[in-house]
């Protein structure tokens, strides 16, 4: 079962079995993994070892920034990795239709695309084409 943790409800409630010490993390993604194991160890500290209620709370807000600022990070690095995929099988494409024209100015269009595609570099593929439409003009 997934669990949205985007949603309030469910966020408290996992705060709650943090607390209680009933948490089931193991399934959990990496970052959401490290918050609730981290406030886990908080809550046993606060209940357990004597640390002061304030400390426990600075300590908390203090995993939660880190928490967001992971997780920004963690979603950038996978809409990267995403975006990569993509242009790895869109130059995949590009190669093989290249192989099956004998038109040079399409050779010429696809491969502009496929080194743009492997490199991630967009604005090349726009020069390469308005410098394409000034030779053909």
């Amino acid at each position: 079962m997934k669990i949205d943790f985007s949603n309030s409800a469910v966020w408290k409630s996992l705060e709650k079995q943090a607390y209680h010490g009933t948490i089931e993390i193991s399934d959990f993604p990496p970052v959401e993994y490290k918050y609730f194991s981290e406030l886990r160890q908080i809550y046993y500290a606060f209940k357990f070892e004597g640390l002061p209620k304030e400390e426990a709370e600075k300590a908390k807000k203090h995993i939660y920034r880190q928490y967001q600022e992971n997780l920004q990070e963690y979603q950038y690095y996978s809409d990267f990795v995403k975006r990569w995929n993509e242009n790895i099988q869109n130059a995949g494409t590009y190669r093989s239709e290249i192989l099956k024209t004998s038109d040079i100015v399409e050779k010429y269009i696809l491969a502009v695309k496929c080194i743009s595609a492997m490199t991630g570099d967009e604005p090349f593929l726009k020069t390469a084409l308005e410098q394409l439409k000034g030779v053909s003009e």
